[in-house]
């Protein structure tokens, strides 16, 4: 778990060096066997929450499948809305702690009841990984 803590924030970021919210959670679910892919092929810019606000689930309902609040296991996504656009995920790590990553900090785990009022919705990811190398 903590080579996923204390890694810098970079906008469209796939490393260690620099990565964002979609990269983390797609690392961090590649590495526990499932694919969500941490693209959807269109360029990430500063406005893209702007440009397209269901972009991101958009994305997510293509690997996963949603489930209720009172359902969420460890490896499910969570799907934030933040100036009422869904434009964060982090990842369920254990029973009420998820980790992600927000713009100018690094990666952390934190409690969700402290942002379970942003919560938008909450997805499982349905793609299983086979033959694959751990990154």
């Amino acid at each position: 778990m903590d080579k996923y803590i204390g890694i810098d924030f970079e906008l469209g970021g796939r490393s260690e060096s620099g990565i964002d919210c979609i990269g983390l959670v797609s690392k961090y679910l590649y590495n526990q066997g499932y694919h969500l892919p941490a693209n959807d092929g269109d360029p990430i810019t500063e406005e893209w929450h702007r440009e397209n606000p269901g972009r991101l689930k958009d994305h997510i309902k293509k690997y996963c499948r949603q489930v209720s609040f009172d359902r969420l296991m460890p490896g499910d996504i969570v799907v934030f809305e933040l100036y009422k656009k869904p434009r964060h995920i982090g990842v369920i790590v254990k029973n009420d702690k998820f980790l992600h990553i927000r713009v100018n900090k690094k990666s952390s785990i934190e409690r969700l009841a402290r942002w379970e009022r942003f919560i938008d919705s909450c997805w499982r990811p349905i793609y299983k990984l086979y033959n694959r190398e751990v990154i």
